[in-house]
């Protein structure tokens, strides 16, 4: 035993921490000479599924479109990854032209000085444009803005638009929204001592997948432990495009309006294993196509729609394009509509009749 004993009290001894390796290698004042100057980006891919790094890299190449290159590398979590960039301005243009997706995962970023691990970086929130809608002119201000900025999430700041006004058909805010938060899909406000509160839309710019039946954005509907527990069947969220381009709207209600224009099936998507594309999901040309698809045969039918009724008048006035899109509850597309649409009153009283609000 003894023998035993010597042996680990060597191994200990040799194990310890040696008096030279205690000394500090670099004084403070040799700092200013060790660093490198580097504009630096913690991001991290918010997937489940496998991805090629290489082909995530070469795709921010091309849509960052910075002004020199910048070069990323992977972290110990394969998800993380460190982007450094020679200018601020680059660091600061990719991060104004956020949210980022890729393969339908939201990337997520946040700046660091690059004196502590990226590791250690939070990366929980993404900041996004939203726009609260019908709010009265008089209340287009900033101070509503910063006011329902802080309500959604972290305030940045203020569209006020060209002329410095915020004065037009919504307020525009940038807000940071944590991911691990549901989304909020309208405000309740009471603009007058003569009026009750009232619920004001919200639409977000360029919104990636999402959870349809919490409204959170760390995962989709296959991964939902509220849906697992029980605490929640139905989806309380949808993810519609609105004609504008890259702005969707969360409510639920307003997949009547898809439905209404005959893009999709008139019984929404309940479970994961049901997400597939529907029988009217595809890419049409132009919207003539999705005339002859539900229009046309409701005219031969004798039915009296509103889109019959739409192709039977249509005067050209203007011309805009339109895609009309619904995600699944597992985060698959279950219908799908775009290509350029001939508008008309008639076209715009049949997508209001649908009962968007």
């Amino acid at each position: 035993m003894a023998a035993v004993d010597e042996l680990v009290s060597g191994l200990t001894s040799s194990l310890a921490i040696s008096e030279f390796e205690s000394v500090e290698v670099v004084g403070l004042e040799d700092l200013g000479n060790l660093k490198a100057e580097r504009f630096l980006l913690v991001g991290k891919l918010l997937t489940s599924n496998a991805f090629h790094k290489e082909a995530l890299f070469g795709t921010l190449k091309r849509i960052w479109h910075t002004r020199e290159e910048f070069t990323a590398v992977s972290l110990d979590d394969p998800k993380r990854f460190l982007f450094s960039f020679k200018t601020d301005f680059d660091r600061k243009k990719v991060m104004r032209g956020s949210p980022w997706t890729f393969d339908r995962a939201l990337l997520l970023l946040a700046s660091t000085d690059g004196e502590v691990d990226p590791m250690s970086v939070s990366v929980d929130s993404q900041s996004f444009w939203v726009r609260v809608l019908r709010i009265p002119p008089i209340f287009l201000t900033p101070a509503m803005g910063e006011k329902l900025g802080n309500f959604l999430g972290t305030f940045y700041m203020v569209d006020r638009g060209l002329n410095g006004d915020c004065l037009g058909s919504f307020l525009r805010i940038r807000v940071g929204l944590k991911i691990n938060e549901p989304l909020k899909r309208c405000v309740t406000l009471r603009l007058s001592t003569d009026e009750p509160a009232k619920k004001y839309e919200i639409e977000y710019e360029r919104l990636p997948y999402f959870c349809l039946y919490c409204g959170r954005l760390d995962h989709v509907g296959a991964a939902c432990s509220v849906k697992a527990s029980g605490a929640i069947e139905v989806e309380q969220y949808r993810r519609w495009k609105t004609i504008m381009k890259d702005v969707y709207s969360i409510r639920a209600e307003n997949h009547l309006t898809g439905q209404q224009l005959g893009l999709f099936d008139d019984e929404p998507q309940k479970d994961d294993t049901a997400s597939m594309p529907s029988k009217r999901t595809g890419v049409v040309q132009s919207f003539d196509e999705a005339f002859d698809e539900q229009g046309i045969m409701e005219m031969d039918s004798g039915m009296d729609c509103p889109l019959a009724q739409v192709f039977k008048r249509r005067r050209v006035h203007k011309e805009k394009e339109v895609t009309v899109s619904s995600q699944g509850a597992d985060g698959d597309v279950v219908g799908h509509r775009e290509g350029r649409v001939h508008l008309n009153q008639g076209v715009a009283e049949a997508a209001s009749s649908g009962g968007a609000t």
